[in-house]
């Protein structure tokens, strides 16, 4: 507060910073808490009770403390437009005060982004355009940028200290004692300058990464924490953010036999083929129910049912006198047949179908295929989440053979109405997703007689749908999980991080069901398969048709339709929604892009129809094979590098005219164009308002030549190239350009550099802007020529402080960053730079 007579300013800062004291820790020191408003609005050092703001209106902004003042202020009267202005305002102060921690800094990220967006706006506004043009311009890009570099307050959703074996949402909490403990923090706002310990002992932070999910936006991160040795007993894990308490989780260290045991207990299969010596035989054939599929639209016909077999599940006899007690276990064949030999007579019994496909490998056996994939309730209470089962009558078993056949109900009439309408009968949904399953893991095995799967979790539920409760309705510490356990899954998609790693696939009536939808089922699973036996660094995220997207998304998401329909067999990717499944989609994976539809390496289209046809026309071992080579290489997993191993498996093939139908214009790995092609015009710079090189993948960085570790660090980038950062292209969505919100995933947002080392030991990663300012990516990721991940480490309590990695000379190594779109002023930053440093010995 002002003293000595000086005046007070009122602004809506001041407003702010009062208003976060009286609702959050009245108790505060209100300078110490003004101090932290004004840092979080870019207007760090400037006293904000004191300093008299310029009005942008009445003068042109000035790079002065006055000037800066006034353009925050000048963006929070532009989140005030529309309404009545008092209660525009009054909302606005609500949503800045609840978005604020008790210190004075943001938590709410989207916020954050809402104001500096609201900065970029006053360059398009009527009143204030010409206030801020010139040198205004950068000064309002510095106020920009240091808003963002201030970052957002971090949140921990929980912390798992054993994610080797985390299933359905239960985060582990314990650790083996004795050793280096690996445990994983998730949350939002993560970044290398927490400060993590474990019994008060430091741990190294490395590896922040977002939890992957190849389909929805999602701000979560994981960052894991290696923490030292520790004796058993139990040990406080503190997560601290700038002096705040963001975690405070109780760790159980358990002696290393003990543990050793606990772990060997929850991987053990507990399936085994079992034979008796009794006179009784059970045996019979396992069918499901689904409707059919409209070839013109894709929508679900319930009037023209099909049964199909089902194959290769868990079948169990039960004996319902002991606790519904296994007996007998085995798998149905590829007819759908089960068969218990020599059970005994006289027992009540019940044959009990789990949605599990299971085939295990021979104890201590190396060959072999093997996998272990489940169906199972999201919105279950408990954990793990409860496997859908499939229950016969009850019988009591006789001497001979006894024939009980099985068939899973549909659970909808003639009419698509859920019979009850409660959906309890939807019995066959389950078996109908690991059709798509069995199919799949069956033709891998025929590729690859001994492949070995992860374990896949995949939930289904019939409340599964794409509606998502307001931010109203909900509290906004709420997690992902919880979400989860409601049913909120946003869409069909593959998850390989978080509390439940595995597939989601859509499941409420009336809105949008996919257990039916063989074409989704096949381009998720398809996703599972890139991450379990090839490669994927796709960013995820939202993705719609004719978008200009990140070069390992658009293969990824071509490369999922187009796998998920040579491992099932079908040319239709379908998609069935809406009121009684009667609308949906479809597309014929034989069909070239059609004119007038985008075509290049970012198009999952053109990707999805290319890759489709090269597995039909050469046959799926050749596609696979060029699939699954992906994970031994340096390169993005790209639609170039995966030309580039399929024409060296196959030299003999010619794909020229293949790819120029689809503006594929390289087989290069590193996505290089011939020597003097000229600039694809569909994404040069006059399109991308800006941005002259979206067409290039990779640039290569030349190190200099290695010299003697020094007392400090030394650039050895000296001739690295520069480069843009964009996502003008975000905006536009189709041939109409119509605007649309950029997300990572957006072309021209990640960036590619190669480079071979020069020397062996650390390297720190510094990228810095066109005035020589360093700038935080979300995440950096690193590969060498093996494709081996390299480890990517923090700095222990500096926040701002760029990675490190470590190399070795002669090396070659792979790197790649993602932005955050709205850390780039107004869409477009070019002459940007990556520096190379060798740290001091």
């Amino acid at each position: 507060m002002a003293q000595n007579n000086e005046t007070a300013v009122v602004t809506p800062l001041t407003e702010l910073a009062f208003r976060v004291l009286a609702e959050r820790d009245p108790g505060a020191n209100y300078q110490k808490l003004s101090m932290a408003v004004a840092s979080a609005f870019g207007l760090a050092g400037i006293d904000i009770d004191r300093q008299v703001p310029d009005d942008l209106s009445a003068k042109p902004l000035a790079d002065s403390d006055a000037g800066r003042y006034g353009a925050v202020l000048a963006a929070l009267s532009q989140l005030q437009q529309g309404g009545s202005a008092g209660n525009q305002a009054s909302a606005v102060m609500d949503s800045l005060t609840a978005a604020m921690t008790a210190g004075g800094r943001f938590k709410d990220g989207e916020l954050r982004d809402a104001v500096t967006g609201a900065m970029e706006k006053l360059t398009d506004n009527n009143r204030l355009q010409n206030q801020v043009a010139g040198s205004g311009m950068d000064v309002l890009r510095d106020v920009f940028e240091n808003m963002q570099h201030q970052g957002v307050a971090t949140t921990v959703w929980y912390v798992d200290a054993d994610p080797s074996t985390t299933q359905s949402g239960v985060p582990g909490s314990t650790v083996p004692s004795g050793v280096t403990s690996s445990i994983e923090i998730v949350g939002r706002n993560l970044h290398f300058g927490l400060h993590v310990t474990l019994g008060g002992v430091s741990c190294q932070l490395h590896d922040l990464r977002p939890t992957q999910d190849f389909e929805v936006h999602s701000e979560d991160e994981v960052v894991t924490a290696d923490c030292p040795a520790r004796a058993a007993g139990s040990a406080e894990l503190l997560v601290m953010d700038d002096g705040d308490v963001a975690s405070r989780t109780t760790i159980t260290v358990q002696d290393v036999a003990n543990a050793s045991a606990v772990r060997a207990a929850l991987q053990a299969r507990a399936f085994l083929l079992q034979a008796g010596t009794g006179p009784a035989n059970v045996s019979g054939t396992v069918r499901a129910v689904a409707p059919s599929i409209n070839v013109g639209n894709g929508a679900l016909r319930y009037d023209q049912l099909r049964t199909f077999l089902v194959k290769g599940v868990v079948v169990e006899l039960l004996d319902l006198d002991v606790k519904d007690t296994v007996l007998m276990a085995t798998s149905t064949d590829a007819n759908g047949q089960y068969q218990f030999t020599g059970a005994p007579a006289g027992k009540n019994v019940a044959v009990r179908v789990r949605a599990q496909l299971l085939k295990t490998r021979d104890i201590g056996s190396t060959t072999g295929a093997q996998w272990n994939i489940s169906v199972r309730d999201n919105t279950f209470k408990g954990s793990p989440k409860g496997m859908y089962l499939l229950d016969s009558v009850p019988f009591t078993t006789i001497a001979g053979n006894t024939t009980k056949d099985i068939e899973a109900t549909l659970g909808f009439d003639g009419n698509a109405r859920q019979v009850p309408a409660d959906g309890s009968n939807r019995l066959s949904a389950p078996f109908s997703i690991l059709e798509v399953a069995y199919t799949a893991v069956t033709k891998l095995q025929t590729t690859d007689p001994n492949v070995k799967l992860p374990d896949l979790n995949i939930y289904w539920s019939k409340a599964n749908t794409t509606v998502i409760r307001t931010p109203v309705q909900v509290k906004p510490e709420e997690t992902e999980a919880q979400k989860i356990e409601r049913g909120e899954i946003t869409t069909s998609k593959f998850a390989s991080e978080g509390a439940f790693p595995g597939l989601f696939i859509l499941g409420m009536a009336d809105v949008d069901t996919d257990e039916f939808d063989q074409g989704v089922i096949g381009h998720e699973f398809g996703h599972y398969l890139q991450f379990a036996l090839s490669y994927s660094d796709s960013p995820g995220d939202n993705h719609a048709a004719e978008e200009f997207k990140d070069a390992s998304l658009s293969y990824g998401e071509g490369y999922g339709t187009a796998v998920g329909g040579l491992l099932t067999g079908s040319p239709f990717y379908t998609d069935s929604s809406g009121p009684l499944q009667a609308t949906g989609s479809l597309t014929d994976l034989r069909k070239a892009t059609a004119a007038g539809i985008r075509k290049g390496f970012y198009s999952e289209e053109s990707i999805g129809y290319m890759l489709y046809k090269m597995g039909n026309d050469y046959g799926f071992p050749a596609f696979w094979k060029a699939v699954s080579a992906l994970k031994n290489v340096h390169h993005s997993a790209t639609v170039f590098a995966f030309l580039d191993q399929f024409i060296k498996q196959n030299p003999t093939v010619s794909l020229s005219d293949l790819l120029s139908t689809e503006n594929i214009r390289s087989t290069d790995p590193l996505g290089t164009l011939p020597a003097g092609l000229a600039p694809d015009p569909a994404i040069n710079a006059t399109v991308s308002i800006g941005a002259n090189d979206l067409e290039v993948l990779y640039l290569t960085v030349a190190l200099d030549a290695a010299s003697g570790p020094s007392a400090s660090s030394t650039l050895v980038s000296t001739n690295s190239p520069s480069f843009c950062l964009n996502h003008r292209m975000s905006r536009f969505t189709s041939l109409k350009e119509k605007p649309i919100k950029a997300f990572e995933n957006t072309l021209g947002l990640s960036r590619r550099f190669t480079f071979k080392s020069t020397f062996t030991g650390y390297m720190r990663l510094q990228p810095v802007d066109d005035r020589g300012k360093e700038f935080k990516p979300r995440y950096f990721s690193v590969r060498d020529e093996t494709g081996q991940e390299v480890s990517i480490l923090g700095y222990e309590n500096m926040k701002d402080s760029p990675s490190l990695i470590a190399v070795t000379q002669g090396r070659v190594y792979s790197l790649k960053f993602v932005v955050d779109p709205d850390s780039v002023f107004r869409g477009n930053r070019c002459n940007n730079n990556l520096k190379l440093w060798r740290e001091a010995s």
